[in-house]
């Protein structure tokens, strides 16, 4: 009833590679990529699928096509430079750039980048970037709040906890996964931030 459902076919993959084996998730999978052309969120499903089941390979020619195919999706540029490894990320960073320069999605990946590499004020300015770019999107603000939690005084930890509550963010992958459940529906702004925060160190982890 709703063929043009992104949602629905990304749990669609997931079900049926849970059900039915990973042959099975592929071909669900392709057919979504057939139904929505040119969809991001289903490309990414895609890849994140081959991760899952350890084909680190085809994860790879797979996110080739996906940016053939979507050159300026910022959400696949910023899984890109995530998977990519040190010595490319800042290749990948720069590509990214130059193909979506204010996305924020790509402006988190690149503020992690520079984390990673110990360059924590650059760091910091980017992650702030990010959530000026799109005050609505919470998953920006979760990496910036995650980003001062690890490096930051308590008072820019707490600066970035006032600034997201005062923006009342609502999208974001990771935020609509939390704000979403039963449990959260009535949980104000700081504690679904500190939610999602507690699942990015959980993804990063299982990443390690």
């Amino acid at each position: 009833r709703c063929p043009a459902s992104v949602p629905l076919w990304r749990l669609a993959v997931r079900l049926e590679e849970r059900v039915a084996g990973v042959t099975k998730a592929r071909a669900m999978a392709e057919l979504a990529r057939h139904r929505l052309p040119g969809t991001p969120e289903l490309w990414l499903e895609a890849v994140e699928l081959e991760r899952r089941c350890g084909s680190a390979k085809a994860a790879e020619t797979l996110m080739a096509a996906a940016l053939k195919a979507c050159p300026s999706s910022g959400l696949l540029w910023a899984h890109e430079i995530a998977h990519a490894t040190r010595a490319a990320r800042k290749g990948r960073s720069v590509a990214a750039l130059e193909a979506c320069t204010d996305d924020p999605f790509v402006i988190v990946a690149v503020a992690r980048f520079f984390e990673r590499e110990g360059k924590r004020d650059k760091a910091r300015r980017w992650f702030g970037r990010a959530a000026a770019l799109r005050p609505e999107l919470g998953d920006s603000w979760a990496h910036y709040y995650a980003f001062e939690l690890r490096h930051g005084t308590p008072e820019q930890q707490q600066d970035v906890l006032q600034r997201c509550v005062a923006a009342e963010p609502r999208y974001g992958e990771q935020w609509t996964a939390v704000s979403k459940r039963t449990a959260n529906r009535r949980a104000d702004t700081a504690t679904k931030i500190k939610l999602v925060v507690t699942n990015l160190a959980a993804a990063d982890a299982a990443r390690a």
